[in-house]
């Protein structure tokens, strides 16, 4: 009966002091999440420096919290703050156990600064936990372009496209590839196929404005001219589908059409043509091939 009461009094005890620390912990993984979801939502909004503080504190809170680190990864390297992304990423490629997905990650931020070996062995590390994972076979197919083994590029390519068909970047990579290996009609056909699964009013800008590059690379510019002017008609349309239809009209020797498409240009988007940048830039050489009439290589190169 004494024991009894003994072992009572001191379970009791303990529980007293075990339930603080749980508390505690408890509100500390919460303030980590909160912090979390905080970094994702400023993420998401364009606020990169309230990310980058928000998952700073969130990973300082629970330092095992792979997640909140690669998203902090994600933060630094979108901030240009490439050497740190790196390191927040290698480690949470560690305590995800060797994510996959975050492996690739790991190696495409190896290849945005130059580093084709560790990026390869990444994208064969994540091939090891996840053969039919497309973003790796992506990523090997890009390091294999960037060391110069285009066959070998386009296979690895080709691999994640089976994998991955409707992969806007993928098809993109592709089509470049075939253009580098000297086979534009081939690049050509790779984005027929891509916008042929879109309907007209919502074709990805990147597949269209790609087309009419090839298009005019092959002096097709007719076909170049009445894919443009169909995309300048939709509702969504952006500064670089007119800056290319100016071009093609220009190659065309149509020189007025091509004014006209610049004047129009500067009324539908007068916060980026009427201030000094890229777009401005482009138009005022737009402007200026069109009154020298000269054009004498068949390229003018739009950004």
């Amino acid at each position: 009966m004494v024991l009894a009461i003994l072992v009572s009094l001191v379970f009791a005890s303990g529980c007293q002091s075990i339930h603080p620390f749980a508390q505690r912990t408890k509100e500390r993984i919460g303030a980590a999440r909160e912090w979390a979801n905080g970094g994702l939502e400023a993420f998401r909004n364009g606020r990169l420096q309230q990310a980058k503080g928000l998952f700073t504190r969130a990973t300082e809170q629970r330092p095992d919290d792979f997640r909140a680190r690669a998203n902090l990864a994600r933060t630094l390297h979108q901030s240009n703050e490439t050497s740190e992304a790196i390191t927040q990423m290698q480690q949470a490629v560690e305590q995800s156990g060797n994510d996959p997905g975050i492996m690739v990650e790991l190696g495409e931020m190896y290849l945005a600064t130059g580093q084709l070996g560790p990026a390869n062995r990444q994208a064969q590390a994540a091939l090891r936990e996840h053969n039919r994972l497309a973003s790796a076979w992506h990523l090997k197919g890009k390091v294999s372009r960037a060391k110069g083994d285009l066959d070998q590029a386009l296979a690895e390519l080709q691999k994640a496209a089976g994998l991955a068909p409707n992969l806007l970047p993928l098809q993109m990579d592709i089509a470049d590839t075939y253009r580098m290996t000297g086979e534009p009609l081939k690049a050509l056909v790779s984005l027929e196929n891509l916008l042929a699964k879109h309907p007209a009013d919502s074709q990805p800008e990147a597949a269209v404005t790609g087309k009419a590059d090839l298009l005019l690379e092959l002096k097709h510019y007719p076909s170049a001219i009445a894919m443009l002017q169909r995309a300048s008609q939709q509702q969504n349309v952006t500064e670089p589908i007119m800056l290319r239809l100016g071009q093609a009209q220009l190659l065309a020797g149509q020189f007025s059409q091509a004014r006209s498409t610049i004047a129009r240009t500067k009324t539908m988007f007068p916060n980026t043509t009427n201030v000094a940048g890229p777009i401005s830039d482009d138009l005022q050489r737009l402007s200026k091939a069109i009154d020298d009439r000269s054009n004498s290589d068949g390229q003018l190169v739009i950004r």
